[in-house]
C-alpha cells in the first residue's frame, strides 16, 4: 500500500545512471521528465496523485477546468452554494433553461416515461430536483445546464515539487517501477539507433513490464482501515442507491437498520 509519503522524482536520475550505466549523453533530462509523467499514468494508481479541490466560475454555461486535472473524484463536482453533486449529462441540450410548458410543448399522456411534468427532471421552481443539475466535459471546459454560478471540483492532480518535477510515492516497488520505465525508454532509443544489442534491450523491456505491474500492485493493496470500509460497503441488507447525492460521503459507514419505532 501507499502511505502518503512522497519523494522528488529528480532523485531517480542519479539512480538510473548508477544502476544502468548510461552515459550523460544518452539522457535527455526533458525526455526523462516526460517519461516519469508517462510512467505514473501507466501505473494508474489513484493514491499516487494529490487530491485537489478548486472552485470554478460558470459563465454562459461553461467554465475552465483546473490545470493539472487527471481524473475527477466520484461525486466530485457539486454546486458551490448547496453542495449538491451534479450528474453527468447524457445529452448536449444543456442551455435549455425554461420548463417544457413555457416553450409550447404539450403533455403526451401516452408517454411511457412521465405521468406528468412533475416527474420530469427540473432545475426550476420550489419543487425542483437538485440532483438533476448536470455537467459534461469537453475541450478543457466543464459545461453545465445552468447559465451562471460556481461549482466545486474535487480531482486528482500530479504532485509537483518546487522545481517542477513530479513527486512519486516513497515506496520501493513504485520507485523501481518508474525507474524501469524510464530506463526502457532511454534504452529503446539506443537500441533503435543500433547502439545497444537486442538482448540488452530485451532485458530492459522485461524489467519495465515487471516494474510497472509491481508498482500497480503495490499501490492497490488496501490497508486494514480501507478493507473495513470495503466490508461496510458489501455487507448491507438494503442497498443505498442515493450515495451520489452525498458525494459518497457515507459509503464506508456501517449500515444501521431500525426494526421498531421506539
Amino acid at each position: 500500500m501507499l502511505d502518503g509519503r512522497y519523494i522528488s522524482s529528480k532523485a531517480l536520475v542519479d539512480g538510473i545512471f548508477r544502476d544502468y550505466g548510461f552515459n550523460s549523453t544518452d539522457i535527455d533530462i526533458d525526455a526523462v521528465l516526460e517519461h516519469i509523467y508517462d510512467a505514473m499514468l501507466l501505473i494508474g494508481v489513484p493514491t499516487a496523485f494529490h487530491d485537489e479541490v478548486d472552485t470554478v466560475t460558470i459563465a454562459d454555461y461553461r467554465g475552465d477546468l483546473p490545470c493539472g486535472l487527471i481524473d475527477i473524484s466520484p461525486g466530485g463536482i457539486r454546486l458551490h452554494n448547496t453542495y449538491t453533486p451534479l450528474i453527468y449529462s447524457s445529452d448536449r441540450y444543456y442551455s435549455v433553461t425554461d420548463p417544457p410548458e413555457t416553450v409550447g410543448n404539450q403533455l403526451d399522456v401516452n408517454s411511457p416515461y412521465y405521468a406528468d411534468y412533475s416527474d420530469m427532471p427540473s432545475i426550476l421552481g420550489q419543487d425542483a430536483y437538485q440532483q438533476y443539475y448536470t455537467y459534461y466535459l469537453n475541450d478543457g471546459y466543464i459545461f453545465t445546464n445552468f447559465e451562471d454560478g460556481y461549482v466545486d471540483i474535487a480531482y486528482k492532480a500530479f504532485p509537483i515539487d518546487g522545481d517542477g518535477w513530479p513527486k512519486i510515492p516513497d515506496n520501493v516497488r513504485y520507485i523501481k517501477g518508474v525507474k524501469s520505465y524510464v530506463a526502457e525508454r532511454i534504452g529503446f532509443k539506443l537500441w533503435f539507433t543500433g547502439q545497444i544489442p537486442d538482448k540488452v534491450y530485451a532485458k530492459l523491456d522485461a524489467d519495465r513490464n515487471w516494474g510497472i505491474a509491481s508498482a500497480n500492485g503495490a499501490g492497490r493493496i488496501p490497508s486494514v482501515d480501507q478493507m473495513e470500509g470495503y466490508k461496510n460497503q458489501w455487507l448491507t441488507l438494503i442497498p443505498d442507491l442515493t450515495q451520489h447525492a452525498y458525494a459518497f460521503r457515507y459509503l464506508n459507514r456501517r449500515q444501521r437498520i431500525r426494526t421498531h419505532n421506539s
